[in-house]
């Protein structure tokens, strides 16, 4: 891929709120590394194409870090569209959104919560379909016309630089005119450590070890695992 990616945002009043926009073009050469014939569903035009993606967007952020975070929340909406105008060689949209939260619960216990969901509609290529992003589960295993993603973590520190976490989710991905019902369950658990690296920053790192169905994976964190 040979992607070019421009985003620009606005502070729009005095309790964080930002609108912007942003575009993104990608010219895509894909080539299979397996013996066997192309899955029926892959069409040769998404094998080498272009999406040219124009997008608005919705943030609001009030952490009190953008690294590791003890309390605050910070919400984003996303939607885009891909049009023969745009540079695209489909037309589809995408509307997609997460909140994270975090609450004291104790002086030394940190509770994270996240939520994320992701809508597509019209023709979307099946690599740039929304897929379950979460530690332990390969990225774009699971995929659908619909994404949904529940998770927490718990963070408890031991000592001023040293600290525990524990997290688990879970996921669901519904393909297009498949009922909420009949969509694919996936979940995630597991656990790691944080250093207080930079008291400056209010940012932690450290590793992490999850599992999901039928993988385990392993995760360097700076800051937190939710960041994007």
């Amino acid at each position: 891929a040979a992607p070019v990616f421009l985003s620009i945002s606005k502070k729009i009043n005095r309790q964080n709120v930002y609108l912007g926009v942003q575009y993104l073009y990608s010219k895509n050469v894909l080539k299979p590394v397996f013996k066997e014939p192309v899955p029926d569903f892959i069409s040769s035009k998404e094998l080498d194409s272009k999406i040219g993606t124009m997008g608005t967007f919705f943030f609001f952020f009030n952490r009190n870090t953008i690294f590791t975070p003890n309390k605050g929340v910070n919400a984003h909406l996303l939607y885009t569209f891909n049009d023969n105008w745009t540079g695209s060689d489909y037309k589809f949209q995408e509307l997609s959104g997460f909140v994270n939260g975090f609450i004291p619960i104790k002086p030394k216990w940190v509770c994270g919560l996240h939520v994320d969901v992701q809508q597509a509609f019209g023709d979307v290529p099946f690599y740039i379909l929304p897929d379950i992003d979460m530690e332990g589960i390969p990225t774009a295993r699971y995929q659908g016309q619909t994404t949904l993603v529940v998770e927490t973590e718990q963070r408890f520190d031991l000592t001023y630089r040293w600290s525990v976490v524990a997290f688990g989710g879970y996921g669901k991905t519904i393909q297009k005119n498949q009922s909420f019902g009949a969509g694919t369950n996936v979940y995630n658990y597991g656990t790691g450590f944080r250093y207080f690296l930079a008291r400056a920053f209010g940012l932690r790192a450290g590793i992490d070890i999850a599992k999901g169905p039928g993988t385990w994976g392993y995760y360097i964190v700076f800051g937190q695992s939710w960041n994007k």
